[in-house]
């Protein structure tokens, strides 16, 4: 916990000047092993994440917040770097992680027949995790790898961590991830975008506060679930994409896939409640096969 807090502290402090904005004015911080800490300026802002789950914002209001995002992270790419570790960076984020995670769950008795049974969600079919764990071996390489440059993210930029003032003229960051593989300030786009994804199109913000109904029978790898969404007379997953469509452009198929590699890799992080670990795996999973076929009937696309 110590290594993530400074690499958060790190992260503030070596944004270039012009991009300060969106952080939290910083007075005082030690980066010591010893005693880490950060004071800094606090704002009574709401997360994106509470005007999300419980606000009630008009369309083009939400159409304010997401340009406000939108706008911070076409000023982080500006800053880009190139350079050979990149492809190990996204390896370890992306393939590496995920299959350690799997690791972990196997450990666990309640997974155990979701690695080795066909798992049901929603009465889909899907491929146990211990096939999944060979399809990913094969499309992540494929479709994430091609990537030469990084820019400046967050790393960690889904709704909880970004505030709005009380005007949703602008808006601050906080809680960076502060590391990409073995880089710092720098990594992949896709990936802050994917972060976005997960909260307004995965519904991670709904499952973390309980608002979901589900039913699972682990004995036999079956889920049955569904979120509370908020109620709206517009589309907001459709405002985000025709918002961020520009940053977007033809990645939308790799995003998805960090949007369920995210899912599926946070599960064990989430032992407090075996019913949000449910969910999300859930939720993992009809998100990857939106990329990749990994329905039990019918023929599998080509990986």
């Amino acid at each position: 916990m110590k290594d993530k807090f400074i690499g958060e502290i790190k992260w503030y402090l070596k944004l270039p000047s012009d991009v300060e904005y969106v952080r939290p004015r910083i007075f005082d911080y030690s980066t010591s092993y010893v005693n880490p800490y950060v004071s800094m300026e606090y704002y009574e802002y709401h997360t994106v994440h509470e005007l999300f789950l419980y606000g009630d914002l008009t369309l083009q209001q939400w159409v304010d917040v997401f340009n406000r995002i939108r706008f911070v992270c076409d000023d982080f790419k500006r800053y880009t770097v190139k350079d050979g570790s990149i492809q190990h960076a996204l390896e370890e984020m992306y393939l590496t992680k995920t299959l350690q995670r799997f690791e972990r769950m196997k450990k666990e008795n309640i997974f155990s027949t979701f690695f080795e049974e066909p798992i049901e969600v929603n009465g889909e079919k899907y491929l146990p995790l211990n096939d999944i764990s060979a399809v990913l071996e094969k499309v992540i390489p494929k479709m994430l790898y091609e990537v030469d440059t990084f820019n400046i993210i967050h790393g960690d930029l889904c709704f909880a961590n970004i505030m709005v003032d009380t005007n949703l003229s602008f808006i601050k960051v906080i809680d960076p991830r502060g590391k990409f593989g073995t880089y710092d300030i720098y990594g992949d786009f896709r990936y802050e975008l994917a972060k976005l994804f997960h909260s307004v199109d995965g519904k991670y913000d709904f499952i973390i506060k309980d608002l979901f109904d589900v039913n699972f029978d682990y004995k036999r790898a079956r889920i049955d679930y569904c979120i509370q969404d908020q109620k709206r007379d517009f589309d907001l997953y459709k405002v985000f994409i025709d918002t961020f469509k520009a940053e977007i452009g033809n990645s939308l198929k790799q995003i998805e896939m960090i949007e369920a590699l995210l899912f599926l890799s946070m599960i064990p992080l989430h032992s407090e409640s075996i019913k949000h670990q449910m969910v999300m795996l859930g939720t993992g999973l009809e998100i990857l096969n939106r990329v990749v076929n990994i329905q039990v009937e019918g023929e599998n696309k080509d990986v």
